[in-house]
């Protein structure tokens, strides 16, 4: 599988891609997809990484030497083949090359199958945000995870 590792301001020209990707990934989740004026602000911060593979991607903000998932979303069509768990790989492969030693996200608690996949990167909950993510029919708590990719 190809990714592209992108940054600003080539990343931004995949904003309405990445609006598509994100809207229907949640859908099914009652969740609220970004528009693509939303990513198009965010692909233009200079500490912004896009990985994508025309299906899914991952967006993360590196600061100095900490990392925050974004958001990472694949089409349903292809969700469950793995796909997630490569971006995540590559990503981390960046981070150490970027010298990045910790990386944070929020997940909302009832999205079991991204829970499922942090959980298997070893991300660990360090808190709980209640009521953080709409829904349609009402609010899901966030859990904040931590991972740490190496001491310095």
């Amino acid at each position: 599988m190809k990714v592209d590792c992108l940054r600003p301001p080539t990343a931004k020209q995949f904003a309405s891609e990445c609006a598509v990707i994100h809207t229907t990934a949640f859908y099914a989740s009652g969740g609220r997809g970004w528009a693509a004026e939303e990513f198009e602000n965010l692909l233009e911060r200079k500490t912004i990484m896009l990985l994508r593979t025309g299906y899914s991607f991952l967006l993360a903000d590196i600061f100095q030497n900490e990392a925050e998932i974004l958001t990472l979303a694949v089409h349903p069509d292809k969700q469950n083949q793995g796909s997630g768990g490569y971006l995540l790989e590559i990503f981390f492969e960046e981070c150490i090359r970027s010298a990045v030693n910790q990386c944070v996200l929020e997940v909302a608690e009832d999205n079991i199958a991204a829970l499922r996949l942090y959980r298997g990167f070893n991300f660990e909950t360090i808190s709980i945000r209640k009521g953080y993510f709409k829904r349609d029919n009402g609010f899901s708590s966030a859990l904040v995870m931590k991972k740490c990719i190496f001491d310095q």
